[in-house]
């Protein structure tokens, strides 16, 4: 047996103290339980629809291979240095060894140029698009380069 939710109406206003109360209808609306009905209009708005644009889904797909190979740049470092490897870039070198610093340090950094690559976007789609295929072709390189380093 299902509820029902009473629901007045939005117009509606509080009466003075001491005023006869009026009945509400009852609306009966969509059952989503054995338990509770809502009434048809209490349900949100459709949220519009946003069409991705073929430069909008290059963007995203870059983003996460951008995502995915620092990711892996951290983890190949991580296994470089445990076979007596030793980071090349002065900037990292301080934190290469400790592995919340070097995820940290990728988060930023990452989030960093994923934001720059974004603004350009805005108004060079076909730059961004250019910038981030370079961007993550040299971090592969860098990536091959790790893993290389740490079979050794």
């Amino acid at each position: 047996m299902a509820a029902t939710v009473a629901v007045s109406p939005i117009y509606a206003q509080e009466e003075p103290p001491g005023a006869p109360v009026q009945p509400v209808p009852v609306l009966r609306g969509i059952v989503l339980s054995s338990d509770i009905t809502f009434a048809p209009h209490i349900a949100a708005p459709p949220m519009p629809v946003r069409q991705m644009t073929s430069a909008s889904a290059a963007s995203l797909a870059m983003y996460g291979a951008y995502g995915m190979l620092q990711v892996l740049d951290a983890h190949s470092t991580r296994r470089a240095i445990a076979n007596n490897g030793v980071e090349a870039n002065p900037i990292v070198r301080p934190l290469a060894s400790s592995r919340i610093g070097l995820i940290s340090l990728k988060v930023a950094s990452g989030a960093g140029v994923m934001y720059l690559m974004e603004r350009v976007r805005k108004k060079h789609p076909a730059a961004a698009l250019a910038l981030a295929i370079g961007i993550n072709s040299l971090q592969a390189v860098v990536v091959v380069h790790n893993y290389r380093v740490a079979r050794r």
